[in-house]
């Protein structure tokens, strides 16, 4: 059985650990506010099916911000996106600074309901922020 003087010299050391294991969980980014792929996927197709170019350039890798600012890609994409009745994002899968999200969504049309599930890659792009990036490799 250790010695009393053994158990308070323990017991002292007790908040150095706690305040060390504190510090190596702020440090890694545990309750970060920082969105994650979900979130970034739920804003993205937030900002499809309201047309929301500030938040669909927010949300996406920079290769794809020309198309979203060209007049003419804006004005197609405007007349092909149907009205979104609901989505749902699930599914999350990373893999160092690649991501996928499965987004479901059920949207109307000119031919009626309609019901699509995708997958969404998304890349961290170098300040560490997540991007949706289709049709590219360039997080940017």
């Amino acid at each position: 059985m250790p010695s009393s003087r053994t158990l308070r010299r323990a017991r002292a050391g007790l908040p150095v650990v706690y305040t060390a294991g504190l510090l190596a969980l702020l440090a890694t980014g545990c309750g970060s506010d920082e969105p994650g792929p979900s979130d970034v996927a739920r804003h993205y197709v937030h900002g499809l099916a309201k047309l929301d170019r500030d938040e669909l350039l927010d949300s996406t890798c920079a290769s794809m911000h020309a198309d979203i600012e060209d007049e003419d890609s804006w004005k197609e994409l405007s007349e092909d996106v149907p009205d979104f009745l609901e989505f749902d994002v699930s599914n999350e899968k990373i893999k160092d600074d690649k991501a996928t999200v499965t987004v479901k969504i059920d949207a109307r049309d000119e031919d009626g309901k309609h019901s699509m599930t995708k997958d969404l890659p998304l890349t961290r792009d170098v300040d560490g922020h997540w991007k949706v990036c289709v049709g590219t490799g360039d997080a940017s």
